[in-house]
């Protein structure tokens, strides 16, 4: 194997007579057979250098090589593949005719091979997304995009026995463009969509091939009422649903490599579709409580990209789980998590107020995220003129009494100056309305704590 790395060196730099490339364009293609995997492997990585005697062009290495991705042994299979996707990385165009080789492999039983074949198969669907891909099952005939095909059989690689194929399938979803929402949509839900299931009509007067020679039932027929469809039946069958909860279970998995790699793939997949983002929201939530450092960070980050282009509207459960991780150890884990609620939007007046005792109780608890709490407070005020404008709820945050002499809290309350950040961010036509509500010394205080928190006070 050795002399032909050499003469791979001697093809790359020197231009040959023809005489000799054509005996060694013999010897090659001999040996491309040789019972030893080594030597196949070898000449495989040789061939789009070499170019033998009849396979000169792009096509015809592709042709060669590709049969070689069935070969018998994993090794020559895993060098037969890596060199289509080498050729693809240098610019040769690839034939979408090798979509189902690349399918087929991404099923091997050696996890080298799947790696290098769900490359493929994004590569192939990159190059041609809207080809259309026929499906044929169970009696029914369904096309569609080659890319949207591309992305459920990719969705299914999520669920493989290795970690290093589930982080790299992972990876690889995030890259898909404009897949149908449809597909986007399922990757959050463990039930398969309804219009993935095809309902294949019984012969006349219900005799087909459910039932027995005689009209009878056939053993595995369910019986149901007349006019419905036999899910359990062979007429009632699924096309296709390797997209049914992939996310789902990325985020689930028990590798941290595999979440952190959805958590990516999902940020990329938020940014060119709302509706999914929307969907996304509650899972990445969910991910606050997880056991890693880096995964918690990865959803923070997450949930900021989404939130920056649209205001992220949190429900009760959803606030609640990030007021629980404001209790986080990690420093850096907390400053985010004040970012994302920066970014929130609160339905109701009361989930302001809760949220404001959970920073009290880490203005307390943790002195250095002040000024993290308090740009957290600024957006929050920006972003809630309705909630802000409440009576009731500016008295219950400053302690104001209505019967009685309010007592001026002292200007180092880090809290009291964090209601007030809150308060005057309020758009200018909302704050107007406060002159009632508000005492006195509110006012007074504003030009110091304008001086000492330049940064959050309007």
């Amino acid at each position: 194997m050795a002399h032909l790395h050499e003469l791979k060196n001697i093809f790359k730099s020197e231009q040959l007579p023809e005489n000799i490339h054509g005996t060694l364009s013999g010897a090659l293609l001999g040996d491309l057979n040789h019972t030893q995997h080594h030597l196949r492997c070898a000449v495989l990585a040789v061939i789009p250098i070499v170019r033998p005697h009849g396979i000169e062009s792009d096509s015809a290495v592709f042709d060669t090589v590709c049969r070689y991705s069935m070969d018998s042994h994993p090794k020559v299979r895993q060098q037969a593949l890596n060199v289509i996707l080498h050729q693809h990385l240098a610019g040769v165009e690839l034939p979408v005719e090798m979509y189902d080789e690349c399918v087929v492999a991404t099923k091997d039983d050696f996890e080298q091979v799947r790696l290098v074949a769900v490359e493929l198969v994004w590569a192939i669907s990159s190059v041609y997304p809207e080809h259309p891909v026929v499906i044929h099952k169970y009696k029914v005939t369904e096309t569609i995009r080659l890319l949207d095909d591309a992305f459920v059989k990719l969705c299914d690689m999520v669920n493989d026995s290795s970690t290093v194929v589930r982080q790299r399938a992972c990876a690889i979803l995030g890259r898909f463009k404009n897949v149908d929402i449809k597909f986007l949509s399922q990757t959050f839900s463990k039930q398969v969509m309804s219009h993935l299931r095809r309902f294949v009509p019984r012969g006349p007067r219900g005799r087909g091939r459910g039932r027995g020679s005689k009209g009878q039932p056939a053993k595995s027929h369910i019986p149901t009422p007349e006019g419905d469809a036999d899910v359990e039946s062979d007429e009632f069958k699924l096309l296709d649903s390797g997209a049914a909860g992939a996310f789902v279970h990325g985020l689930e998995d028990e590798f941290q490599e595999v979440r952190d790699a959805a958590i990516e793939s999902i940020t990329e997949l938020s940014g060119a579709s709302a509706e999914f983002a929307g969907k996304a929201v509650d899972f990445l939530v969910d991910m606050f409580n997880d056991s890693s450092d880096r995964v918690r960070q990865c959803a923070i980050r997450a949930l900021l990209a989404i939130g920056t282009r649209t205001p992220l509207s949190l429900t009760e459960e959803q606030m609640l789980i990030a007021v629980s991780a404001m209790k986080d150890a990690s420093g850096t884990v907390r400053h985010g998590i004040y970012g994302v609620l920066g970014v929130s939007i609160l339905a109701k007046p009361e989930w302001m107020e809760t949220l404001m005792e959970a920073f009290k109780a880490n203005l307390e608890r943790y002195p250095d995220d002040q000024m993290p709490i308090y740009k957290a407070l600024q957006a929050l005020g920006r972003r809630h003129p309705t909630i802000i404008t409440s009576h009731e709820v500016v008295r219950n945050l400053l302690g104001i009494s209505r019967d009685y002499l309010n007592r001026e809290p002292r200007l180092d309350d880090v809290y009291y100056a964090g209601v007030v950040i809150l308060v005057m961010n309020a758009p200018l036509e909302s704050r107007l309305t406060l002159h009632r509500v508000l005492p006195e010394f509110v006012y007074s205080h504003l030009p110091y704590l304008r001086d000492k928190y330049p940064d959050c006070m309007p």
